[in-house]
């Protein structure tokens, strides 16, 4: 049910893209999303870490080519 709801957020993102776009989510969400953008199999998101508490990660898009990255690991409490 997330990786559909996330797959038609992501499709209405390129289809109606903006400059700069802040998603604030749990781990579980932005990690479907990231799985969803880059058309990633469903065992990297088995194999991906859970992400730790106020964890930021940036995807980022230039010349069509999309990258992401943590640029804030989080606490682990």
């Amino acid at each position: 049910d997330v990786a559909l709801r996330t797959k038609q957020f992501i499709d209405t993102i390129f289809r109606d893209p903006e400059e700069v776009l802040f998603v604030v989510s749990h781990g579980t969400t932005i990690r479907t999303i990231i799985l969803n953008w880059f058309h990633y199999a469903p065992e990297w998101f088995n194999s991906e870490k859970l992400m730790n508490n106020c964890a930021v990660r940036l995807i980022t898009k230039e010349n069509n080519v999309s990258t992401e990255e943590y640029i804030y690991g989080g606490v682990n409490k």
